[in-house]
């Protein structure tokens, strides 16, 4: 019985505890009780994730009942939410847990969920997929994806065939990891077209690419993709592009590192003579000078070995190549962000008559966002082409594409392009074309979407050739 006082103490306080949490979380509601309980600052992005005492039972509530969307919008890393999923203790407990600055060893070391870009010449393209916040959840997965179908019109498919109607169908999947750590992402997406004349025509590419954060500041990636296109429309046959790569990226302060080593294999069931395998190799630099002006560079080196070695006429066939790219990278926030670089290009051909072949050329890409709604991107690109080890040529593009938000629910893109090929033998060529497209939501995951193409090619010492207008009209779902 002496320690009787105290008892009733105890008992007072844990009474006080249960029936303040109610009401300080109406409070919180109101606006009026929002203590600062955890803070826990990611250095690579200069930015602080907060979360009050409120939203720590209101998350924990959350997720006892199986809604993890909630216990992720305070963008917390798994590590940081192990406290939460002890036993549920008070109010007063937890901020009394709370109100001391995080010890050392409670700091999480692993990096931010928000993952860097991977390095040039990764071989998964991101897909055409789905706006964010759409997707099924699978489990650890998330899934997104869109079907459109449209009826199609074109002016000319080829050189001899007139205008024709067809059906197209594309799909377009992307499977991706709901991990705090580590990313796996799984791509399907294609297109095929049922023409009133010459059958059809159809292509496709299938990728896979994983993530591993090893440590704080070193991550590997790993990436496959296989692509089928039709070698001649109309035709039935189909060429095989498979592509792997390993990449290993470390990034500290200010300096990004990563080196990356692949390679293609080309395969055409009809003309096995085409088929080749192109190693190759890349080192990638960048140093941050300010928080908005870095610089880079790129140094890369490739070969293509063909399995026949030599064409009809007796001429070798393979080559190697490298490149080199210098530019200059900035981000002054949402509004503008881009690359610039210089790149110059050379490729050495076991063929006697074609010996060496260099050029240089600009490689970059500027995006402007003038306001909510408005996205102008400006890009350039080069590099060297062939036919089969023949015909060696330097290609450089520049496009400007632009995107706006007309109304709610409405969505144009409209893009140019110009292609200029510079042909080591002369009979240089430039391409044109035009794009515009139309989106209007008419329900939450439905479209009406429209697509017109407008193409036209000037070969040189060849007549001018007739414009190709291709026309595209049907409905889109995602899901």
């Amino acid at each position: 019985m002496r320690h009787f006082p105290g008892n009733i103490a105890i008992l007072l306080t844990l009474l006080a505890a249960a029936v303040g949490a109610p009401a300080g979380l109406a409070a919180q509601e109101a606006g009026a009780w929002t203590p600062r309980v955890r803070v826990a600052a990611d250095e690579r992005y200069g930015t602080a994730q907060n979360e009050t005492v409120g939203e720590s039972v209101r998350n924990a509530s959350a997720r006892r009942e199986g809604v993890d969307a909630a216990a992720n919008s305070t963008g917390m890393t798994a590590l940081e939410r192990v406290p939460q999923l002890r036993a549920p203790r008070t109010v007063a407990s937890i901020a009394s847990a709370n109100s001391r600055p995080l010890p050392e060893a409670q700091v999480p070391l692993v990096e931010s969920t928000v993952a860097s870009p991977p390095p040039p010449g990764f071989p998964v393209a991101p897909a055409r997929g789905s706006e964010p916040g759409e997707g099924v959840r699978l489990g650890a997965f998330t899934l997104y994806g869109e079907m459109t179908e449209s009826a199609a019109h074109t002016s000319r498919r080829d050189a001899d065939t007139g205008a024709a109607q067809g059906l197209r169908l594309a799909p377009d999947l992307r499977l991706v990891s709901n991990w705090s750590r580590h990313e796996l992402a799984f791509t399907l997406n294609g297109s095929a077209t049922a023409w009133t004349k010459d059958g059809a025509e159809a292509e496709g590419t299938a990728g896979v690419a994983l993530r591993l954060d090893a440590r704080r500041h070193l991550r590997l990636r790993l990436g496959a993709s296989h692509t089928i296109t039709e070698t001649r429309i109309g035709s039935g046959t189909f060429q095989h592009d498979t592509n792997g790569a390993v990449a290993v990226e470390y990034e500290r302060n200010r300096l990004r590192l990563s080196a990356l080593a692949g390679g293609t294999r080309h395969l055409e069931p009809d003309a096995e003579a085409e088929d080749y395998t192109a190693p190759h190799a890349l080192l990638h630099g960048r140093l941050r000078l300010t928080p908005v002006l870095a610089v880079y560079g790129t140094l890369g080196a490739d070969a293509r070995l063909h399995d026949d070695k030599r064409d009809a006429s007796g001429a070798k066939r393979d080559s190697t190549g490298a490149r080199l790219e210098l530019g200059v990278e900035w981000l002054r926030g949402p509004i503008l962000e881009g690359r610039l670089g210089l790149r110059a290009e050379a490729r050495d051909y076991d063929r006697p008559d074609l010996d060496k072949f260099a050029g240089v050329g600009i490689n970059g890409l500027v995006t402007w966002r003038p306001r909510r709604g408005s996205t102008v991107e400006l890009e350039a690109g080069f590099g060297l082409t062939d036919d089969g080890g023949a015909n060696p040529a330097r290609e450089q593009t520049l496009a400007l594409s632009v995107q706006q938000v007309l109304r709610r629910g409405l969505d144009w893109r409209g893009r140019a392009e110009a292609r200029n090929t510079d042909v080591r033998a002369g009979n240089d060529r430039l391409a044109l074309r035009l794009e515009t497209s139309l989106a209007w939501r008419i329900r939450r995951r439905l479209w009406i979407v429209g697509e017109y193409a407008f193409e036209k090619e000037f070969e040189e010492h060849t007549p001018d050739q007739k414009p190709i207008h291709t026309l595209f009209v049907g409905l889109r779902q995602r899901f």
